[in-house]
This record gives C-alpha cells, sequence and structure tokens, in this order.
C-alpha cells in the first residue's frame, strides 16, 4: 500500500514537479488543518497543473487518492476555493484516510494543451504515477482513483489502461 508523510521541501525534490507552491484557502480554518500545494508537473510533452491536498501536522502514513474532477477546459478546474468547499475531500484528508491528487488536464486554465475530453487527457492522470512512486518510495504502489461526472469516465479510462489502480471510488 502507497504511504507518505511528506512536507513542502521535499516535493519540490521530485525531478517530474517543475514547480511547486503552498495554496491558502480563503477559509481560515482551512488553512489551520490543511496544507494544499499548487504542483506542475510534466505529462506527454506538456506542462499541467494540479493540487495535492493533505491534513497539517499528519500523525501517520497514508495511502494516496487521485481525485478526478468534473467539466471540461476550464468549467470543473480545481481551484483553492471549490476544494475547500468539498466535503469529501476535506473528510477524506482531515480524518488522514489519504493524500489526495486533484490533476487539472492539459487544456485547462493553468495547464498546457488542448482538453480532449478523455482523450489524450488521461495521460495527465497516468503520469502523476511516476511522482507517486517518488513520494511513497516504493516500486509499484497501489493507488485509489475517485471521480465524478466527466471525472468518473476518466477514472475508469485510467483504471482500464494500467495495473496500479487499487480501487474505484
Amino acid at each position: 500500500m502507497p504511504i507518505f508523510k511528506k512536507t513542502f521541501d521535499y516535493y519540490k525534490t521530485i525531478s517530474n514537479i517543475t514547480k511547486i507552491e503552498i495554496k491558502k484557502f480563503k477559509n481560515e480554518k482551512n488553512n489551520n488543518l490543511f496544507n494544499l500545494y499548487s504542483i506542475i508537473y510534466k505529462s506527454d510533452t506538456i506542462l499541467v497543473h494540479g493540487f495535492i491536498l493533505q491534513k497539517k501536522n499528519l500523525k501517520k502514513e497514508l495511502p494516496v487518492i487521485i481525485y478526478c474532477r468534473g467539466g471540461n477546459r476550464s468549467f470543473g478546474e480545481n481551484y483553492p476555493k471549490n476544494i475547500s468547499s468539498n466535503k469529501s475531500l476535506l473528510d477524506i484528508a482531515e480524518k488522514e484516510i489519504a493524500i489526495i491528487f486533484c490533476p487539472n488536464y492539459r487544456g485547462s486554465s493553468m495547464s498546457e494543451g488542448i482538453d480532449e475530453y478523455c482523450g489524450n487527457d488521461v495521460n495527465d492522470i497516468i503520469n502523476l504515477y511516476p511522482i507517486i512512486q517518488k513520494i511513497c518510495k516504493i516500486k509499484n504502489p497501489k493507488v485509489s482513483i475517485y471521480g465524478w461526472s466527466r471525472g468518473g469516465l476518466m477514472a475508469m479510462m485510467v483504471a482500464s489502461k494500467v495495473n496500479w489502480i487499487k480501487n474505484i471510488l
């Protein structure tokens, strides 16, 4: 099972991540409970934006869940505002169930490329795996994947192409 308990400084050392910064929520309570890392990573030949959500001051090492958003292009895109209003994601992080990766896919306002709506943008999820492997420091970690609307279809497509998905939520 993939596990990790990492900090901002550790994420900066991962070669597939080309940029990382800590984002703040508008809700002060969330800033005190969670770290939200904004990352830009390599996917195929382009740069894609995403977030990593985790509880501050983790008491244990945690598995990974990839959250596949719905919508297309910039509609439905992950931002600190909608992550902080997503009760499911916050509950998972607060109860220390998992660390959550939230890719924005190519063609969104913060990513390069063109949104193909379940075309090559599926690779934007698959290409998170080398980052997860480096973070987990194990060769073949199993990962859970969670999606809604278009994200549900994206999750199913990823699971049909790779053998490292443990659960589809």
